[in-house]
């Protein structure tokens, strides 16, 4: 019999959206009650294959069905895979409402997604809170830089 551990080390092996989604659900028939890891793995997953829909839905329910308070990386993941489907400005919103100052890894997703849909405005601003909490962090200024040389193209 497969214990949490596994389950959630086979729904991150497999890395793939659906096939990890259905991975987890295949645990929880098994009687498996999921911790902030497996749900952080399955936020990955989504995260990874930009699925907006179920990501959210994951966060939403982590505290509703499984009794689990979201962490900074649960955040963090919701922040990536709302940034990565284009929706920027929710992403900015929700790093303003957690429950605790953004850190290196939220910003950096953040930046990341407002250089992938060229929004140059909204990455500086990531660029100076990922600034503020990363002060020697080079990438952010490569990718403000690169944001910015990619958009007036």
């Amino acid at each position: 019999m497969k214990d949490l551990v596994s389950w959630t080390t086979m729904v991150v092996a497999l890395g793939h959206g659906k096939r990890s989604l259905e991975l987890f659900r295949r645990m929880e028939q098994e009687g498996l009650e999921p911790d902030t890891t497996s749900l952080l793995s399955v936020l990955g997953a989504c995260s990874h294959e930009g699925m907006l829909e179920q990501g959210c839905c994951f966060f939403r329910s982590m505290e509703s069905d499984y009794g689990i308070t979201p962490r900074q990386e649960h955040y963090c993941c919701l922040i990536d895979i709302l940034g990565k489907s284009g929706h920027t400005e929710r992403a900015e919103a929700l790093i303003q409402v957690m429950p605790w100052l953004a850190d290196g890894a939220s910003w950096g997703a953040f930046l990341g997604a407002c250089r992938l849909h060229s929004r140059v405005t909204q990455g500086i601003r990531a660029a100076r809170g990922l600034h503020e909490v990363d002060y020697d962090d080079p990438a952010s200024h490569l990718l403000v830089m690169d944001m910015i040389l990619h958009s007036k193209n």
